[in-house]
């Protein structure tokens, strides 16, 4: 499958490495950068200050990205050139700029190309040819021949939604509560400036930053009754990868700590999605685990016999471009 990125920021070049280690890194065919500085995309490729050295490593010529094997992957810096010069199967659009999601969904319909978005965007929302994919959960739900939009909806989607499905299938969530630990991102300062939002102004190494997480209507796609039953909240925290989310949920009937861990080691969600490990880790442990959700196997308790207190590990970023390269994955053996 002819893969052109669009946007090779954090989550661009996180999925161009997960690519380049796979088989199919040959299927790489372009990407989009209006920094169209191959010799910088090629440095920071190889190196990166969270994930270490890329293996094999790639070079750079005038205008590509060169692979250890001789393939020459382009630099665009406009979409237009890019389609025109890549004649794409898939789109990974990575850049989060609304213009360019308008424009390939105004195109869409004279073209044959699928686009797999890193962000929900306006653009696809409630179109009936946008499928939001939550690897583990609804993937066999998609259709090759009406979905050509889909959507990665982010790293705390992809770890609630498959952890609850998980605990839902043996013992109905009633309610629910919880709070993200998250690792900071490219959006948040190094230092105090100016911003849209008075927190978003603060020193991302300095504090923790809380921010609002409304998941209420993406959680009702998947659970109807419980979607607006769910809050929750996210704290920006001064490490630069990997989350943690603790959970508090009233379920329907009476459950024990053993049943509890039950229902994440016996899941029906693959082992690449949802794990639960009981060793006294630390978010470094989890650097380049590509899991949705580790379930921190030593946080479960149980209150008043029917509402389950644990947390959960992800990744926000490797786990989440690990997601992107799955579906991708997926799409190309459709």
């Amino acid at each position: 499958m002819r893969t052109l990125i669009i946007g090779l920021g954090r989550i661009g070049r996180l999925v161009a490495r997960h690519l380049l280690n796979s088989p199919e890194a040959n299927h790489w065919v372009g990407a989009v950068e209006i920094t169209e500085d191959a010799a910088l995309f090629a440095y920071l490729l190889n190196h990166d200050s969270t994930y270490g050295h890329l293996d094999p490593s790639i070079q750079a010529t005038s205008d590509c990205l060169m692979t250890a094997t001789g393939q020459q992957i382009p630099l665009f810096s406009s979409v237009e050139g890019a389609l025109a010069a890549c004649s794409p199967d898939l789109i990974i659009e990575c850049s989060g700029d609304p213009r360019i999601a308008d424009a390939l969904v105004r195109r869409a319909p004279e073209t044959h190309w699928r686009v797999l978005f890193s962000s929900q965007t306006e653009a696809v929302k409630g179109k009936p040819e946008t499928f939001v994919w939550v690897d583990g959960v609804n993937h066999t739900d998609f259709d090759p021949k009406l979905h050509r939009f889909v959507v990665n909806p982010g790293c705390l989607n992809n770890c609630l939604i498959p952890t609850l499905s998980a605990l839902n299938a043996t013992n109905t969530i009633l309610a629910g509560t919880f709070v993200s630990v998250h690792s900071v991102t490219s959006t948040q300062p190094v230092l105090d400036h100016v911003a849209k939002h008075a927190r978003w102004s603060r020193a991302a190494y300095d504090n923790l930053i809380p921010a609002g997480h409304d998941p209420s209507q993406l959680i009702a796609r998947f659970f109807p009754t419980l979607g607006p039953r769910l809050i929750g909240r996210t704290v920006r925290a001064p490490v630069s990868h990997t989350s943690y989310v603790t959970l508090t949920l009233k379920m329907a009937s009476a459950l024990t700590v053993e049943t509890l861990k039950a229902a994440f080691q016996k899941s029906h969600i693959p082992p690449h999605v949802l794990g639960i490990d009981s060793r006294p880790l630390v978010s470094s442990d989890y650097r380049c685990d590509g899991r949705s959700a580790i379930i921190d196997g030593t946080s479960l308790r149980v209150l008043e016999d029917n509402t389950a207190f644990f947390s959960a590990w992800y990744n926000n970023e490797w786990a989440f471009a690990q997601r992107m390269t799955d579906i991708r994955c997926t799409l190309a053996n459709l």
